[in-house]
């Protein structure tokens, strides 16, 4: 009876002895929270204790809310390294529906599971670079100029659209919408109602901030004559400019036309055809003075350019 209690006594100690050691055989992970974004890779590592150096050990991952363990050999996307004391389970090209909480599981032989601490994943998405189209505004309304600037695909959902005239802000006349679309990512966009005059050159910018951003990702559209917003108003200021230049150019047109008769020193007879190779003497009494004038033949002169012009222009006179 004595030596009967005793191995009843020994064997409940021992019983206890191991739930003591599995008990502190505590499974952390690392990180704890990461925050990544879609598209990126992520690493999250499980540390254990063996019992013992030749004990089997089975390692088990999973996402919280599902009833499954992770398959790696069925999504070549994730994948599982195991060596002695540690787990490591990586996860490429994240997806916006991958952020949960993800666990690893401990299991020797003889022994329960143990759990992982959890680690906390978070899947962000940037904004796209802004784009800016212009409307035609209402002729009912009195807006001068119609902008909307649109960014798409970015989580989560706060994000912030500015417009800027120049260097200064915009306050009023501004509208911004938000819409979640079928792949759960959001997109933005912010209507400009300008009712001041606009001048062909201003640059108008939308400026968009986000948490995913260290600086906010920018689009200018600057304004000019081809803007069907502002373009009665510039076409006015066009066809203006090209009525005044067309008559500068007919006075220019007048004005060499003179200057080109005055200067034309070709003789003509009588009859008005040109006097080639003639001497020509005005009649006595005529008030010009006893002046020869006699036209060279220039066609056969072998001079070029200005020589061969003040070749025609000279003038020969003779005193009788």
């Amino acid at each position: 009876m004595i030596v009967r209690a005793l191995l009843q006594s020994f064997l409940i100690l021992g019983m206890i002895a191991t739930v003591n050691c599995y008990a502190d055989n505590q499974v952390l992970q690392r990180p704890k929270h990461k925050i990544v974004m879609v598209g990126q890779n992520i690493t999250i590592t499980c540390a254990f204790t063996p019992l013992s150096d030749n004990s089997e050990v089975h390692v088990f991952w999973w996402k919280l809310g599902e009833s499954v363990f992770m398959q790696p050999i069925s999504d070549m996307r994730k994948h599982v390294f195991k060596r002695k004391g540690q787990s490591t389970f990586q996860l490429l090209d994240v997806r916006l529906r991958e952020a949960g909480v993800y666990y690893c599981g401990i299991k020797e032989a003889r022994a329960r599971m143990n759990n992982g601490t959890g680690s906390t994943v978070v899947v962000h998405a940037a904004p796209h670079t802004p784009t800016i189209l212009w409307k035609t505004p209402d002729e009912n309304a009195n807006v001068y100029l119609h902008l909307v600037c649109e960014t798409v695909d970015f989580y989560p959902e706060d994000v912030t659209l500015q417009w800027y005239k120049g260097s200064s802000r915009i306050i009023t006349g501004i509208k911004t919408t938000k819409r979640l679309n079928k792949a759960g990512l959001y997109q933005a966009s912010s209507i400009l109602h300008e009712s001041q005059p606009v001048l062909r050159g201003t640059p108008y910018t939308c400026l968009v901030s986000h948490t995913t951003l260290q600086a906010p990702k920018i689009s200018v559209h600057l304004l000019t004559g081809s803007d069907p917003d502002i373009g009665p108003k510039f076409h006015l200021f066009t066809v203006g400019g090209c009525v005044i230049s067309g008559f500068v150019c007919l006075v220019l047109g007048i004005i060499i036309g003179r200057h080109c008769n005055l200067f034309n020193c070709m003789v003509t007879a009588e009859d008005g055809s040109p006097a080639s190779g003639e001497m020509l003497q005005f009649p006595e009494g005529s008030g010009k003075g006893n002046l020869v004038y006699a036209v060279p033949h220039t066609i056969g002169s072998t001079k070029r350019g200005m020589q061969m012009h003040k070749e025609r222009c000279t003038e020969y006179a003779a005193v009788k």
